[in-house]
């Protein structure tokens, strides 16, 4: 904190001003290869934006924003956080929400930590279907609050991205707003909230 302007923010070692500089790229991770997302990475950094808006779960078909925008062998203007029956049909993936597809966020946590290493923060973009089914990312153990639909209660999962393990919360969630416990351990989580039986992962961790 700058002592001669108290609403201003310094970095420690330097005495720099801090300023909050972001910006969206909510298809960063529509891209194939990780080289390319570094690279958007870098060139942002250089430009002194600190904070970035990523997706974690998104689904558009070609069509203009601000510019044209279209899938190709190279981009993908869909993600697929979950293994998919049909990962290119934009429309009806015919997701299985009972696993997480470990792959990509492998890939996340990789644009993650180049992120960290270049002193930007990422602002995870998460998804819902209200009344059945959130799922949320944490890029560090932290506690998380979501609104909730309804008068609904909703079973909680820890997904490690890690180690693909799940780890069932002791306690069910209930809105109409709900916070979480931290994740249990270090790094970053996934955290599923489902009221449907049939979406709960097969085996977990106790």
């Amino acid at each position: 904190m700058d002592p001669q302007y108290p609403e201003h923010f310094l970095y420690a070692g330097t005495g720099e001003h801090y300023f909050w500089n972001g910006t969206t790229t909510y298809y960063l991770m529509g891209w194939e290869d990780d080289a390319v997302i570094r690279q958007a990475i870098d060139r942002l950094a250089a430009l002194k934006v600190n904070r970035l808006r990523v997706l974690v779960y998104g689904r558009n078909e070609d069509r203009p924003w601000g510019q044209p925008v279209k899938t190709t062998p190279d981009f993908k203007l869909y993600l697929n956080p979950w293994p998919a029956a049909r990962p290119d049909d934009v429309r009806n993936p015919a997701f299985d929400l009972k696993r997480f597809n470990v792959a990509f966020w492998q890939k996340y946590e990789r644009m993650l930590c180049h992120a960290r290493e270049r002193d930007v923060m990422v602002s995870a973009i998460c998804l819902a279907e209200p009344g059945v089914v959130y799922a949320l990312y944490l890029p560090s153990p932290m506690q998380m609050t979501v609104k909730l639909a309804g008068a609904n209660s909703y079973r909680a999962r820890w997904f490690n991205p890690r180690t693909g393990h799940w780890i069932k919360l002791p306690e069910e969630a209930t809105g109409p707003q709900w916070t979480s416990p931290k994740p249990p351990g270090d790094g970053d989580w996934a955290l599923l909230l489902t009221t449907c039986e049939q979406l709960h992962p097969p085996s977990e961790k106790p």
